[in-house]
């Protein structure tokens, strides 16, 4: 069985088409764990508008996106695991390839194809095949995607073994912005290799108003520097190679040209090295 585990917050105006998209998948074996993140629109009653019993609804006050999907996996009874936005579209075939190109190896992780669309016009998504659309093993895989100008290390690409989950761990509850960039590097470094799930598109909804992406606060934007200290931390506890360096540099000086003016204080503080920790002052 495949656990499908999506966490919503506010997404009433896309969750409907997200459900369907999964409901209707060629690979029937899955359940589908919603988890209703503290919502304030209607989405709880879009998602209990469906009957399908495979459908599986929790609900929490809001704590974020992190620790929805942790309570996800808390309930999760698949043998394998898929998290999902409440605002994506997965083609009909997506789970079977996933699976077809998984089976028999437990420790990889397989990753699918995916474009990005925007004005709710789900044709409109383009898919730009990169260099590392293939079989590779993790590092070297993560060398190619964060080089890209707009690499993509979102949950939703991974079809992960339950037993890869378990080594690697959950998601990081104190993250609520850049978290992916966190979580996926310690997993896909759990695993022994990436396996590329051939023609298992999905379609990410460009910057819907409610997503974790859109997030301005000061508090997300530390933790977004947090997350990439502990991303870092990962690849150069791995390789401590000026590649890897170069590559950390780049994420560092994307996140600082984000910060705005108004929080002068932590853009200085950002480069400050941390003590007994990574020095971003070596890197930037």
């Amino acid at each position: 069985m495949i656990s499908i585990i999506i966490p919503c917050y506010n997404a009433s105006a896309f969750v409907e088409e997200t459900l369907s998209s999964v409901l209707n998948q060629t690979y029937r074996d899955v359940e589908i764990i919603v988890v209703n993140d503290g919502s304030t629109d209607n989405s709880e009653n879009e998602i209990l508008s469906f009957k399908d019993r495979r459908i599986r609804y929790f609900k929490q006050s809001n704590k974020g996106q992190a620790s929805a999907c942790n309570l996800g996996i808390s309930h999760a009874k698949g043998n394998y695991i898929k998290f999902f936005d409440a605002d994506d579209v997965m083609d009909p075939e997506h789970i079977e390839k996933m699976v077809k190109r998984l089976e028999g190896n437990d420790q990889s992780i397989a990753f699918c194809e995916w474009g990005a669309f925007e004005n709710d016009d789900v044709s409109s998504a383009k898919f730009s095949p990169l260099s590392n659309w293939k079989d590779m093993l993790p590092l070297d895989w993560l060398k190619i995607e964060l080089k890209q100008y707009c690499d993509m290390l979102a949950g939703w690409r991974w079809l992960i073994p339950r037993t890869l989950l378990e080594k690697s761990g959950g998601w990081d509850e104190r993250l609520t912005l850049n978290n992916d960039f966190e979580f996926s590097i310690r997993l896909l470094l759990k695993a022994d290799k990436m396996l590329f799930a051939e023609g298992a598109k999905m379609y990410y909804r460009w910057a819907a108003p409610h997503a974790v992406s859109r997030k301005k606060t000061e508090k997300a934007f530390r933790d977004a520097l947090l997350s990439t200290d502990l991303g870092c931390a990962y690849l150069l506890d791995r390789e401590n190679s000026e590649e890897i360096k170069k590559i950390c540099r780049k994420r560092y000086e994307m996140w600082l040209t984000r910060i705005p003016e108004e929080y002068r204080e932590l853009r200085m503080s950002f480069r400050r090295p941390k003590e007994g920790g990574i020095s971003k002052d070596d890197l930037i």
